[in-house]
């Protein structure tokens, strides 16, 4: 599916901590625990020519828009919070060794050392990209405010997920194509490929045991990004809008949902 030689790929470490990264002001990843793997970037949405900024939440709060305010009762003693470490690097690396550790100098790294339970702290370190990216459409995208735009983005995730209830995936395909567009361009791939690779996973948990997951009683969670341009869409238990579960807790299916306004139409980002 991709066309590309080499990648982006973030490499996490941590242990007994939530923490979210950022690149460019846009979410990558939240964990709630610990974790050890790659996660590869889709480039041209995340990354620029020039200057880049990797951002790190630690002690990330569980909803998503109050991500930096402090979320731990006053009760939690400190005293017995436990030793933790937040460890992040970015690589170029070839696409063959994506899930290699990498050895020599990263991109940029960031590392944290103290104890769980704290308020949370963010860190920001710059790097450069060489090459060119094209800059994403999302730019020139609407400024969002929210006190005239929540209604309309909460409709356009409610046909999303009416779509999906009535089991119209050829519709919500359609209305995610400008997404697959982002995706496809991030690795030099063929939307239409990526667009059966999703349709393959509707398909699949449209069907018994698994079921599209009632909202949580907190609704949805707007989070506004990138000079508000870009709106993330979360319960308040940070999982996505449109997530399929079963009743076994065996598996499920999040489909995340980042999106931005052009001429007051929503749009969904790769």
């Amino acid at each position: 599916m991709s066309g590309l030689a080499s990648i982006h790929v973030l490499r996490i470490e941590s242990n007994a901590i939530p923490l979210e990264v950022l690149i460019n002001g846009l979410p990558v990843i939240y964990l709630d625990g610990n974790h050890s793997s790659p996660v590869v970037l889709q480039e041209p949405n995340f990354l620029r020519s020039g200057r880049n900024t990797l951002e790190v939440i630690v002690n990330a709060g569980p909803v998503a828009s109050q991500a930096e305010r402090p979320w731990r009762t006053p009760s939690t003693a400190l005293t017995d919070a436990p030793p933790a470490r937040v460890f992040v690097r970015l690589d170029v690396r070839p696409i063959a060794e994506a899930n290699i550790p990498p050895a020599g100098e990263a991109s940029v790294a960031f590392e944290w050392q103290g104890t769980a339970y704290g308020d949370p702290s963010t860190h920001r370190r710059d790097f450069t990209v060489m090459g060119s990216y094209p800059a994403p459409w999302w730019q020139r995208a609407d400024q969002i405010d929210m006190s005239k735009d929540a209604k309309s983005a909460a409709a356009y995730v409610d046909r999303l997920r009416s779509m999906l209830l009535a089991n119209d995936i050829d519709g919500f395909l359609r209305s995610q194509r400008t997404r697959f567009v982002d995706a496809a361009r991030a690795i030099q791939g063929d939307p239409g490929a990526i667009e059966q690779f999703v349709r393959n996973a509707l398909e699949e948990v449209s069907q018994p045991p698994y079921a599209l997951a009632p909202l949580a009683p907190t609704g949805l969670d707007f989070r506004l990004l990138c000079d508000r341009r870009v709106l993330q869409v979360t319960t308040g238990t940070r999982t996505p809008p449109i997530h399929f579960i079963r009743p076994d807790d065996q598996d499920d299916f999040g489909y995340t949902l980042l999106m931005a306004q052009m001429g007051g139409d929503w749009t969904p980002i790769g």
